[in-house]
This record gives structure tokens, sequence and C-alpha cells, in this order.
């Protein structure tokens, strides 16, 4: 479990202290006055922070046993996913935000737009490595399309969807770190 913690947090925070020491940084003055900065960088930084925690559950979720005390798989199963649809809103917030709000920053544009595809990717791999780990759903195979899947314990494709959906996770972590960093750093009437 700490591992599942602590890899993607180091892999967040190497790419932010290049980020601080590059010469980018240092050379960047804030030049966009927009009034609702300060709403953008606490929202970046509320966002860098849920999906980090999001990663904390996956790494909780992945280690408790569908064979152990009763309910709590399906406890962590359900806050896995209520933390995942409230990043999902907050990204399509984020990006409409960005869009309607921040058109003179391009940098800030591009890397909230990279987010919303990467965190997109990130749910559609969430739903692969659900499948490719316990099956379908039952409700789906009942209520929408009667497909037969049969888990393979620690198959080719479980493992691949598995490392996967865990990498872009702690890509979308990296985003957001940067993402946060240069909302501060760029907007005008952002917090220092």
């Amino acid at each position: 479990k700490i591992h599942g913690c602590t890899g993607p947090l180091f892999f967040a925070l190497t790419p932010a202290l290049v980020t601080l020491t590059s010469d980018r940084w240092r050379e960047s003055k804030p030049r966009l006055a927009d009034p609702a900065a300060r709403t953008l960088a606490r929202w970046t930084m509320i966002l860098a922070s849920s999906l980090y925690l999001e990663i904390v559950f996956g790494a909780q979720l992945r280690h408790v046993s569908l064979l152990g005390e009763t309910g709590w798989f399906a406890v962590w199963v359900w806050i896995k996913l209520i933390m995942a649809g409230l990043i999902a809103v907050g990204v399509g917030w984020l990006w409409l935000y960005a869009v309607r709000r921040v058109d003179g920053r391009p940098m800030i544009v591009r890397r909230v737009k990279l987010l919303a595809g990467l965190f997109l990717l990130q749910l559609l791999l969430g739903a692969g490595t659900w499948v490719t780990n316990y099956g379908w759903p039952l409700w789906f195979r009942d209520l929408v399309w009667p497909l037969v899947y049969t888990v393979v314990g620690e198959g080719g494709l479980q493992v691949l969807t598995t490392t996967v959906h865990a990498a872009i996770g702690s890509l979308n972590l990296v985003v957001a770190v940067s993402l946060a960093l240069w909302s501060r750093r760029l907007l005008k009437g952002a917090p220092r």
C-alpha cells in the first residue's frame, strides 16, 4: 500500500521540481489580470489533492480481499467511485472555466485540456480494469448487454489494464500539479 501511494507522489514531485527550477519559471511574470485567478488557482490545488487522494483510495482497494471481512470491499469500491465522480465533475468544470475565462494563457488552457483527456482515458481504463479483474457487473449483463467474460487471474490483459490504469492515474497527478503551479504563477491575483 505504501509504495502505491508514495510512488505517484514522487512521480508528481519530480516534474514539479524541474518546473520550479526552470528558466521559464524564473523568467515568467504574471501577465493576465483576471479577477477570477484566485478561483482557478484554488480549484487546481483542490483537484491535484483530490487526484492524489483517489490514488490512495485505489491503493487501498487493490489490497482489500474480496473474501475478507464482509462489506469492506464494497465500501472501498463505493468510496473510489464517488471520488472519481467528484473529480470528473471538477475536471469538467475546470475545462469549461479555463476555456471561457483564461483565453489569454494558452499554457494553462492546454494543460486543462490535457488533464481532461487523460482523466477521460483514466475513467475508461478504470472500467476496463474492473472488467478484467472482476468481470462485467451484473446490472450491465442483465440490463444492457449479456456479455460473458472469464476473469483470468494474473492474466496478461488483467495485468496490462491494471498497470496502465495506475500509470495514467499518476500521469493525471503530474498534469494537475503542473497546472496548479503554473496557474498560481501566471495569473495576476492568484495567491503566491
